[in-house]
């Protein structure tokens, strides 16, 4: 009989699941949409002799290449937790690593994000490369990029509230 969590233990760890999920699909949503917005509009915007505005969205990119798989496999995972009502076994070490991961990415997300929106302003300010809809676009992707290294920071943090939580081995 001690193999089965009691009820009340099994009804938080399945919140926490929930929560987890929700955090999860919400890094994919965000992530895939600056992916696909950047991708959407890097046809229309212009391009000059010394400039190729498409190419400092690269490094929010590039993160966000990152996150997308990394949060839809963890989607995954919590999905698969909640439909059967059965936690996979993550251990101390598994929560560590995934703890870490989540940190250095929403890390990275965020200094491809900030690198991005600040070249688009500073080409939108100084030189008038864009037009409206083109820089709407980009700081619109870099917006989402925003939102999902805040929501991998999140993740990170609610992550370190759920090691707290682990039974004793």
């Amino acid at each position: 009989m001690d193999r089965f969590p009691p009820p009340a233990a099994a009804a938080a760890a399945f919140k926490r699941t929930i929560v987890s999920l929700c955090l999860r699909i919400g890094q994919a949503i965000c992530s895939l949409s600056s992916l696909l917005i950047v991708f959407w509009g890097s046809h229309t915007i212009p391009y000059f002799p010394f400039v190729n505005p498409p190419e400092f969205v690269w490094s929010s990119v590039a993160f966000m290449c990152f996150v997308v798989p990394w949060s839809l496999m963890l989607a995954l995972m919590d999905t698969y937790s909640v439909v059967f009502r059965r936690s996979y076994r993550r251990g101390l070490g598994m929560l560590c690593m995934i703890n870490a991961v989540d940190w250095v990415l929403s890390f990275m997300a965020l200094a491809g994000a900030s690198m991005a929106a600040a070249v688009a302003d500073y080409m939108n300010k100084r030189v008038y490369f864009c037009g409206r809809k083109n820089c709407i676009m980009i700081l619109l992707s870099v917006s989402m990029a925003f939102w999902s290294s805040f929501l991998l920071f999140a993740s990170s943090l609610f992550g370190l509230w759920n090691l707290r939580r682990l039974p004793p081995p």
